[in-house]
């Protein structure tokens, strides 16, 4: 066991998904004929697997998260240029870093999903205990998002990749509910309708839609492809929900590597996050003794 297929899962699906986001249901019918028609091609990642990677890289490195450390490398990352476009809220977050602000003070009162798409590596590395997932999901969120919204939606999903790595979703799906309860009653609802197969994504880039309708396509595809498929078809913020339903498909997937028919990521982004993923897992290894 280690945590690459996530990661890879994750990366596949934001790539698949940035050829769609922002068309409408039927712009992504159209797209997504002329790509099986033209066959596989080499897609690059967005701001959502490198943040991904800069999180994972954080927590390797301190074992206990870090706002601080996360913090740094998130700003140091946006100035290098190595994040070469970065959402509206977590843009205003790190403006105000290099501006010497604390990370107590970055956070913007926003409920897009831009803290809760990256959580993935805290999940993984925490889930043998889902207090510290819920903590410090809570935690990493404000240093971009302090808005209730997102830091539920944080909350939500490192509870569903964790019970989903841990091979407890089904028993503690209610248990995820109410603890997002108490952060947020709205998005708990969202969430319980999630699980349920009842969700209806509104096209936003508002946490609580993208957050829970990327787990509901992940619990209702049959397989990873379908799963890709499955949240690319409503359109909207194409690329974060893909990456998000993919990371956590791609935990289930019994073959040695996560493949996608119509996409394939860079091989530089390949070796990134086998290294970073490798440094994970060691540090996984020996906290979950």
């Amino acid at each position: 066991m280690s945590f690459v297929k996530p990661f890879m899962g994750f990366a596949l699906g934001d790539a698949f998904g940035s050829m769609f986001e922002g068309l409408t249901r039927d712009e992504v019918s159209r797209r997504l004929r002329y790509f099986k028609r033209r066959g596989k091609v080499v897609s690059d990642v967005t701001d959502d697997t490198i943040q991904v990677l800069i999180l994972a890289e954080s927590l390797a490195s301190t074992i206990h998260f870090s706002p601080q450390d996360f913090s740094e490398r998130l700003k140091l990352a946006y100035e290098s240029g190595k994040i070469p476009k970065i959402g509206p809220t977590t843009s205003k977050a790190v403006e105000k870093l290099k501006l010497g602000c604390s990370w107590r003070e970055s956070g913007v009162n926003s409920n897009t999903c831009g803290s809760a798409m990256r959580v993935m590596p805290l999940a993984l590395l925490y889930s043998f205990d889902l207090n510290l997932v819920e903590k410090y999901s809570a935690l990493q969120s404000v240093v971009t998002h302090t808005n209730r919204e997102a830091i539920a939606s944080s909350v939500a999903l490192a509870l569903t990749y964790a019970c989903v790595f841990r091979g407890e979703l089904e028993k503690r799906a209610k248990e995820i509910v109410e603890r997002v309860r108490s952060y947020d009653v709205y998005t708990s609802i969202s969430i319980e309708k999630a699980f349920e197969g009842n969700y209806e994504y509104r096209g936003t880039i508002l946490a609580f839609d993208v957050v829970s309708f990327a787990i509901q396509c992940y619990l209702y595809s049959e397989s990873y492809p379908d799963c890709l498929l499955n949240s690319v078809m409503a359109g909207g913020d194409t690329d974060t929900v893909a990456a998000i339903a993919g990371g956590l498909k791609a935990i289930e997937v019994e073959d040695k590597e996560v493949k996608f028919p119509l996409v394939e990521i860079k091989d530089s982004v390949k070796e990134e996050i086998v290294r970073v993923t490798e440094k994970l897992w060691r540090v996984y290894e020996f906290i979950s003794r």
